[in-house]
């Protein structure tokens, strides 16, 4: 049997000669880094307890929008369920020049889940999408709260006057072209101008198509003025409204039309096809060695890569969460410790007190069936038992996180062997 460390030498090294191959058959073609643009707002004070009747909502609507992404590239739902009060409403739009942006609209999902834990309301922008939900309808007229304005850090360093006027001319193109849109439908437009004879500017600007002509016009047009001054001088930047995406950039970054492919595309086609053989090879010899190393990589891997239920979902937080809610794990905080781990005092930014137990790191439980185990867990509701808010599985870290009772002994924390 070959030993672990044997395959992580060997998969080590074959990965090296095939990426410095790579490395040598891609520098005929330049490469631009993927966009880790990523801006959120947890834009509501008002927050909701942990099993209530706007969470259930708030998960069915997170469901749905995510049933979605691989059909339409923009979606708005409402959930009420039989309590109106509890009615959420959301929504989810890819960049108009993207047929569909599912990875996007996925991951900004999950951020949401994570960094806005218990507020009624939310927004994130990103490279690609835009994903809200909220406790109040959306207005058909233009938000301009919460908003950002990202500039590029170089400046331009022509003419600025030229460049302005240059500027002026692709928002106007811009503002006009987005209009031309029907009603409901997603309201945008991509442009390139000309500064000199080796320089251009790119623009974008897109509404939410519940605007109606005038008011995606408004929108665009405040989002203009404000980036026009906000990054003034600068090779790029945007403007980023809940109802409204206005950006320019000296750099394409937007489809180009067919037409203006075809070279790229025989370029790429060539690259892939040179570099075909060498990454077959490398699955087929990186398979037959994790098929001799699966059993050890999957017990020390926290994380299986299964796809778990909504339900469950909504249960997960983050370690950094939890780290936070503890100072860190600090024993100040801790308020005992038992056979099967340590458990330690703890509160949310909300005021919501908890008590976390960290499992031992050398529990035999795994991942999969500690996961089972909490969701079994949190069904269970009995005024004598406490009340499981969550769980974390992470950096082969096992934590379960409980309501904080006072007046309790530690045994009403350690007495559970989950």
């Amino acid at each position: 049997r070959i030993s672990q460390n044997m395959v992580s030498v060997i998969r080590l090294k074959l990965i090296s000669i095939l990426m410095f191959y790579l490395l040598g058959t891609l520098n005929v073609l330049p490469t631009e880094t993927a966009s880790t643009f990523r801006h959120y707002d947890c834009t509501n004070k008002a927050k909701f307890s942990p099993k209530s009747s706007y969470q259930f909502n708030l998960n069915k609507l997170l469901s749905k929008l995510t049933s979605k992404i691989n059909i339409t590239n923009y979606y708005n739902t409402t959930v009420s369920g039989t309590n109106k009060r509890d009615i959420v409403y959301g929504l989810f739009m890819c960049n108009g020049y993207m047929e569909k942006c599912g990875e996007c609209v996925s991951t900004s999902i999950q951020t949401l889940k994570s960094k806005c834990v218990f507020n009624k309301e939310a927004i994130i922008w990103t490279h690609e999408c835009l994903v809200r939900y909220s406790d109040k309808f959306f207005p058909n007229t233009p938000e301009k709260w919460p908003s950002r304005c990202v500039r590029k850090s170089e400046d331009y360093e022509g003419e600025l006057d030229s460049f302005n006027k240059v500027l002026s001319s692709l928002m106007d193109d811009l503002l006009t072209e987005a209009n031309e849109a029907p009603m409901d439908s997603i309201k945008f437009a991509v442009k390139k101008i000309t500064i000199s004879e080796d320089q251009h500017l790119f623009g974008f600007a897109q509404c939410t198509p519940y605007l109606s002509k005038e008011n995606c016009k408004k929108c665009l047009r405040d989002a203009m003025n404000f980036l026009q001054t906000c990054a003034r001088g600068k090779t790029g930047g945007r403007v980023i409204y809940p109802s409204c995406i206005v950006r320019y950039d000296h750099y394409l970054f937007f489809p180009l039309p067919r037409g203006k492919r075809k070279n790229l595309g025989v370029i790429a086609s060539i690259i892939f096809f040179h570099a075909l053989v060498p990454v077959i090879v490398l699955f087929f010899v990186c398979y037959l060695l994790h098929r001799e190393s699966r059993k050890d990589l999957k017990h020390r891997k926290g994380n299986c890569g299964e796809e778990i239920s909504t339900e469950l979902n909504s249960l997960q937080f983050e370690l950094r969460t939890i780290q936070e809610a503890t100072n860190k794990f600090s024993d100040d905080n801790k308020i005992g410790e038992g056979g099967f781990g340590a458990v330690y005092k703890g509160g949310f930014s909300n005021g919501l007190e908890i008590a976390v137990k960290r499992l031992k790191k050398n529990s035999s439980q795994g991942a999969i069936e500690f996961k089972k185990e909490v969701l079994l867990i949190s069904k269970l509701q009995h005024r004598n038992l406490v009340r499981l808010l969550g769980f974390c599985v992470e950096r082969n870290e096992k934590i379960l996180i409980y309501e904080f009772v006072h007046n309790k002994s530690l045994d009403y924390y350690l007495s559970s062997k989950s």
